[in-house]
């Protein structure tokens, strides 16, 4: 303690002199024995400090100690219980971790949420896509523009770190949008809250958009073509990866991120299957997309087969091309071809979810009993004519 302290020496007239000095105060005093001055110096250092040994402090230094805590407590503005009933509280929970880790680790997960996306968005990406560029850049460029608007939203509302974030802040951000476009960045939302809290920085991530419901999207949102059209689309100029595309899009049901995510390896001609990896489909879990006649055919007649399955640009190429022939390019227009004449031909609605990765509710609900574009019911028979046209 800052202060106090005393000496002991021997003078020229052969007795002990006793120095001590407490804050701004000192004393002197004599005796014969050396102990004896030692034991007076303490006595009146314990005097002027206030200790009582009645209290049982067991040592000078130990009630030295206190003082000095009680000044430090002081400062802060709190007692001694206050911090004896703090530490207790805390060290039942963190036990053998020590205070100072955990206020660190704590600063660290309270995050801020522009401190939180840019990581998020890194580890997306790694997942999402390895080697094309195109579709990675066009994926980053849709989400960091829906986490620019939610981070500046939340700042201009005092919800800047994760932990602020309530779900009335949530469902006020979302009005700005109606339809598939509020589903989805509600869905990005999800994932984001999912992420924060994988790493501590959310204690329950669901009980933020757990009671925000989706919106009801418009009847006829699924778009079909028929058999006619895509055939009329298989005739066009197109580019050798754009009619890769087409013919695995049209064949398969993939989604055009999975797509571009296989390589020829993927492609198992012997056992009539395509093999989507978990960390090439957007559930992340695997699974085997049929490999059905008229895409095995188109296929095991392209030379060279090794690399990417389709280049980079095909699916934009595609989409340029289809817009112009078709007067408009519906959304994942062949994903639901695809699943609509699926379940058509096998009437079976868990094998079709499970070939396209969907649940079994989408594909009861959305896929059941539709028409194509041009007004003509998805039956069997038209079913049975899509997966039977020539491609080669």
């Amino acid at each position: 303690m800052q202060g106090v302290g005393w000496s002991v020496w021997r003078t020229k007239q052969k007795t002990w002199k006793a120095y001590a000095k407490v804050a701004d105060r000192a004393y002197t005093l004599h005796r014969s024995t050396r102990q004896l001055a030692i034991t007076a110096a303490e006595e009146q250092t314990r005097q002027l400090l206030g200790y009582d040994p009645a209290n049982r402090w067991g040592s000078l230094e130990a009630w030295q100690q206190w003082r000095a805590a009680c000044a430090i407590l002081e400062r802060c503005g709190a007692s001694v219980m206050q911090a004896a009933e703090f530490y207790e509280a805390n060290y039942r929970t963190l036990k053998p971790v020590p205070v100072g880790e955990a206020v660190a680790a704590y600063l660290q997960k309270k995050a801020a949420v522009h401190d939180t996306a840019q990581p998020m968005l890194r580890a997306k990406a790694a997942w999402r896509l390895k080697k094309d560029g195109a579709v990675l850049s066009k994926w980053n460029y849709i989400v960091e523009r829906t986490f620019e608007s939610f981070k500046r939203f939340t700042a201009a509302r005092g919800m800047g770190t994760t932990t602020q974030i309530n779900i009335s802040g949530v469902e006020e951000w979302l009005r700005q949008w109606r339809g598939k476009t509020r589903n989805d960045k509600l869905g990005m939302i999800r994932s984001f809250f999912k992420f924060c809290q994988a790493r501590g920085m959310l204690r329950e991530a669901e009980t933020l958009t757990a009671d925000i419901e989706r919106s009801a999207t418009a009847d006829g949102e699924v778009t079909v073509l028929s058999p006619a059209r895509l055939r009329e689309l298989w005739r066009l100029p197109l580019t050798a990866g754009a009619r890769r595309y087409l013919a695995v899009a049209a064949w398969t049901g993939a989604r055009r991120s999975e797509i571009l995510r296989l390589t020829w390896a993927d492609v198992r001609f012997g056992e009539d299957c395509i093999v989507l990896a978990a960390h090439k489909t957007k559930t992340a879990s695997r699974r085997l997309a049929p490999l059905l006649p008229p895409l095995k055919k188109f296929l095991a007649a392209i030379p060279g087969r090794d690399g990417a399955l389709v280049p980079g640009d095909s699916a934009d190429a595609l989409t340029d091309a289809g817009r112009a022939a078709l007067n408009g390019w519906p959304r994942n227009v062949l994903r639901h071809s695809w699943i609509s004449y699926r379940l058509a031909e096998t009437g079976d609605v868990d094998r079709v979810a499970l070939e396209a990765g969907t649940s079994r509710q989408k594909v009861f609900s959305n896929y059941r009993a539709v028409e194509t574009i041009d007004g003509h019911p998805v039956t069997k028979a038209l079913a049975e004519e899509w997966f039977s046209l020539i491609s080669s």
